[in-house]
């Protein structure tokens, strides 16, 4: 019996076909070492990079770019508009990804916009960048990269010049000495965060909006940050960080050092791309399939000796196709550096595993040298003649120096809790407990308050409903404006003991502006619970403080569906729903802000 099955593996693996394909062309302005996805958006949504993250198009219609060209670009509503593609490849960590963008209405509405978003499994491991403004969570018109709940936020004023009828580059870049912003070329931010826990195995990749907090599917409601309106194009995605000269070059679209986009001659790895469609005895292609594939190159002869090998473990895309660099593999057999190029007679072997043993599948002549590797390792050509040497240009006169500015006001005192800040989190304030603390672009503190203790049933003393029966309440799905989610669920429900209601009804020391928090809200309090309880201990009698300190399930004002709604559990620092109707009852905290 197994003697059998071994025989039927065997024959699966042995009727594998493989079809080479041609590499891609990239331009010679775009730095091609680390590149990882290329999207210029010339008549379709295809990864140009030629590893084969191509993108389903959603709404969005193609339309002329910066330069002019039609078909160039996509253009989306402002709605529903985006493109959807796999985060597999994307990198996780060190990074950096250019975009050019034309917006049409940033700075005019309640919200920012998304330009692009991918990965995410729970809070603080997604990547999204957006452009704010006043309407937004912080309060500033500014360029921003974030992760789901803003556990990971960057952010960068664009003040009164907002980007709005023109083309503009912007290119992030995040690693381990923090996470800087380039608009048009030129450094404009420079922050120690570096956002390095992005989840993309399985989820998705996101153009012009970003991915829900779990990274599956295109986030299209969160009325903070609504999808892009205006054009998107040539988008760039990388797994390290380019140089300044590298940036310039994409803005400029001008090759550094004579092409390439590269600073050296050792940027680019030398290799030689190779494609395959990998598919089985019926002709169907092995999708998603990992598979580990073994290149030899032979002397003279397909038998003749070997000058090298390598291995590569790949995973075949959606299409079958595994792709991979010839001389970026593991090398099992002498260096891909050390092949003589100069000798052209040169066959090349390939094999594959599926799991049970390389199987062969032939070894093909190589028709053309790569001249490239040639030029780089064969004979030196003989040098040309010295130019002639150029005439030293003229010394500049010196400037006269400017006269001296009036001294500016005194600016105030700082604070005396040594973070910059005059309110910390922690902090008894304003009737409650203070949880979190930010600057607007303008240096204006603001913050977030929780109550003291859960709020209960005015009449039952127990915990409450989100609400008495199903319903779906319109705009209230934001996952940070707790405010704006209670407002529409007090107007849509109407009774006296819901959670919005009992929240919008608590006052404490005069304060009566309380909401029942949104999920990302919840979620800060969360991060925060140790030091709130610190204080809530000091403040409360060992009973009180035994009873309403933060545990188990609170409901947000998130609403889900007619029947559903997010709860966070404090008890493990979990964001569930568990098809939980929205007529349990749960804890509720109310928040106000400041």
């Amino acid at each position: 019996m197994k003697k059998k099955c071994f025989y039927l593996s065997l024959l699966i693996i042995g009727m594998l076909s493989i079809k080479v394909a041609k590499s891609q062309t990239l331009p010679a302005y775009l730095p091609a070492n680390g590149l990882v996805a290329w999207y210029p958006f010339n008549g379709n949504a295809n990864d140009e990079s030629g590893n084969g993250n191509h993108g389903t198009v959603n709404g969005a219609t193609l339309a002329n770019d910066r330069n002019g060209d039609s078909s160039a670009a996509y253009n989306f509503n402002g709605v529903s508009d985006h493109i959807l593609f796999s985060s597999d490849n994307l990198p996780s960590g060190e990074r950096t990804i250019s975009v050019w963008f034309y917006s049409n209405d940033i700075g005019n509405g309640p919200s920012g916009r998304a330009i692009l978003g991918y990965g995410g499994q729970s809070c603080g491991q997604s990547w999204n960048m957006t452009l704010d403004n006043q309407g937004s969570l912080n309060g500033a018109n500014a360029y921003e990269v974030n992760s789901h709940c803003n556990l990971f936020s960057v952010t960068s004023s664009y003040g009164t010049n907002v980007p709005n009828g023109s083309w503009h580059n912007w290119i992030v870049i995040t690693k381990p000495s923090g996470t800087s912003f380039f608009i048009d070329g030129s450094l404009v931010h420079d922050e120690m965060v570096y956002i390095n826990n992005t989840i993309v195995a399985g989820k998705n990749f996101c153009v012009g909006t970003y991915t829900f907090v779990n990274g599956i599917g295109a986030l299209i409601t969160d009325p903070n940050n609504t999808p892009w309106m205006g054009y998107l194009d040539d988008i760039a995605i990388y797994n390290r960080a380019l140089t300044q000269e590298e940036i310039t070059a994409l803005y400029t679209a001008t090759p550094v050092n004579g092409g390439g986009g590269n600073t050296n001659a050792n940027a680019v790895p030398p290799g030689i791309p190779y494609q395959a469609v990998v598919r089985n005895a019926n002709g169907q292609v092995a999708a998603n399939t990992a598979v580990t594939t073994r290149f030899t190159l032979r002397q003279t002869t397909a038998d003749g000796a070997v000058e090298y090998q390598e291995t590569h473990a790949l995973t075949t895309n959606a299409q079958g196709l595994m792709s991979t660099v010839l001389g970026q593999g593991t090398a099992v057999q002498n260096t891909f550096a050390a092949i003589n190029w100069a000798n052209t007679t040169k066959f090349l072997q390939v094999e594959v595993d599926l799991g049970n043993g390389y199987v062969d599948l032939g070894t093909q002549q190589l028709m053309s040298v790569p001249f490239a590797l040639y030029a780089a390792n064969g004979p030196q050509g003989p040098a040309g003649p010295q130019g002639p040497a150029g005439a030293n240009g003229a010394d500049g006169s010196q400037g006269p120096q400017g006269i001296q500015g009036e001294q500016g006001p005194q600016g105030p005192a700082g604070s005396s809790n040594g973070s910059g800040f005059n309110h910390w989190v922690g902090e008894l304030y304003d009737g409650g407990v203070v949880f979190y603390v930010y600057m607007d672009s303008i240096g204006d503190e603001h913050g977030l308050i929780c109550s003291l203790k859960n709020l209960q049933d005015p009449v039952e003393g127990d915990d409450i409903p989100w609400s008495t029966s199903f319903l779906d309440v319109p705009n209230c799905e934001s996952f940070w404006n707790g405010a704006a989610n209670t407002e529409a669920m007090i107007l849509t429900s109407g009774t006296s003991a819901t959670a919005a209601v009992v929240c919008s009804n608590y006052e404490k020391d005069g304060f009566t502006d309380w909401y029942l928090p949104a999920i990302d809200e919840l979620i800060l309090i969360y991060n925060s619970k140790y030091q709130l309880n610190k204080t809530l201990s000091q403040v409360l009698d060992a009973h009180t403080f035994e009873f309403y300190t933060l545990y188990n399930y609170y409901w947000s004002s998130t609403e889900i569906n007619q029947g559903q709604a997010w709860m966070y559990n404090f008890s493990n620092g979990a964001i569930n729903n568990d098809q939980i109707g929205k007529f349990y009852a749960y804890r509720i905290r109310a928040v106000r802000a400041f």
